[in-house]
């Protein structure tokens, strides 16, 4: 991938933020699916995918801040 000259830190601070926004909105829906359905498990699986992807998100974030 090969970014514009013109897109700054900022721009991807805000693009990442929104996307484990998303990311959390979807976990937090399927968290709750699930617990009106405890059959349902792939609402539950679906939850903890979502929560995996963000936790590794944030963790390769936490790596390039340090």
């Amino acid at each position: 991938m090969k970014l514009s000259n013109d897109v700054t830190r900022d721009m991807l601070f805000d693009v990442v933020q929104e996307f484990l926004g998303d990311l959390e909105k979807e976990q937090k829906e399927a968290t709750e699916k699930y617990k009106n359905n405890p059959s349902n498990l792939f609402d539950h699986d679906v939850s903890l995918v979502y929560q995996i992807a963000g936790d590794m998100l944030k963790s390769r974030l936490d790596t390039i801040c340090e």
